[in-house]
């Protein structure tokens, strides 16, 4: 009989020649099984890492009572669906919402509502699509 080896999951597959096995066959039945999940699960995992773009952008000074729009572009096809954003305005005094998102920009309204003037600055910005999906075994 022939010596045991690894599968393509790296899983041993017992041989009756092995020093330590002569049950290769009850052994390898169960192996099997959780070769072919570490198979499965390979595959998903391989599929989670999200993709991510960040960056900077300039604010403008606004007076109280002020607002506007800004766009965010995002690396030519970054992402496949339009991603979460996420945004700092680094300002106390301006507020920041993302008012929509597609996979290729985001669009981003900031306001001054404190009673006082805002100076200009840089603000920051990161994009996250989650790549998963639920498992269904």
């Amino acid at each position: 009989m022939a010596a045991g080896q690894y599968d393509n999951q790296s899983i041993w597959q017992h041989g009756e020649d092995d020093a330590y096995s002569t049950f290769s066959e009850r052994l390898n039945k169960g192996l099997a099984s959780v070769s072919e999940r570490f198979r499965t699960l390979r595959d998903l995992v391989a599929g989670w890492a999200p993709k991510r773009a960040a960056g900077t952008f300039a604010r403008p000074a606004l007076a109280n009572g002020a607002g506007l729009s800004i766009t965010l572009n995002f690396p030519a096809g970054r992402f496949t669906a339009p991603p979460l954003v996420f945004i700092e305005t680094a300002e106390a005094r301006v507020a920041g919402s993302i008012t929509a998102r597609t996979a290729t920009s985001a669009t981003v309204f900031l306001a001054n509502y404190s009673g006082g003037a805002a100076a200009a600055g840089t603000g920051f910005f990161e994009a996250v699509q989650a790549n998963w999906t639920e498992p269904t075994s």
